[in-house]
């Protein structure tokens, strides 16, 4: 818990984009980065662009979580999709597979022991994650390990995941 001798930390500057072509995102406050593209069936008329901006956010706190960075804070993470701001504010939603995916987000607080607060950001101040989403050269956008910058990966489970809850879609099964 918060004590005075254990303060409350809360994280920051923390954002998140995706297009038709991949999704980006980037931590400022721990210097941390993603850029991925979208995979054969990741990308159908079931997966819309408030699925695949929800998933983009998804990937990278997962990954960002896996550092061990984010334990015991108030993680403030920006999106400029509204859509995913609330169904993860709420704790769920009536789509079938954003509701999945906001269900995995709940899951990461619980297992690595932070608060999630996503806020809306408009798409014209999320530069870095909308660059990274489109597939700009991180080295261009300063991204640099010289300057304390490290890539992380989209954890592969995260992608079966989405797959899975696309195809139980189709077929009308919720997960």
């Amino acid at each position: 818990g918060c004590t005075p001798e254990h303060p409350l930390i809360v994280t920051s500057g923390v954002t998140s984009d995706a297009c038709h072509v991949g999704f980006g995102a980037a931590s400022m406050t721990h210097k941390y980065w993603m850029q991925d593209s979208w995979r054969d069936g990741e990308v159908c008329d079931l997966a819309t662009i408030n699925i695949r901006e929800c998933f983009g956010s998804l990937c990278f706190l997962a990954a960002l979580a896996e550092t061990g960075t984010l334990s015991g804070t108030v993680v403030v993470f920006e999106t400029d999709n509204e859509c995913t701001v609330w169904a993860v504010n709420k704790g769920h939603s009536k789509k079938p597979v954003l509701n999945t995916l906001v269900a995995a987000f709940h899951v990461l607080q619980e297992r690595y022991r932070f608060l999630l607060v996503m806020r809306h950001i408009p798409g014209v101040k999320n530069v870095l994650s909308d660059r990274l989403s489109r597939m700009d050269s991180p080295a261009s956008l300063g991204l640099l390990s010289s300057l304390g910058w490290s890539e992380l990966v989209t954890p592969g489970p995260l992608r079966a995941l989405l797959l899975l809850a696309v195809s139980n879609s189709s077929k009308g099964h919720v997960l």
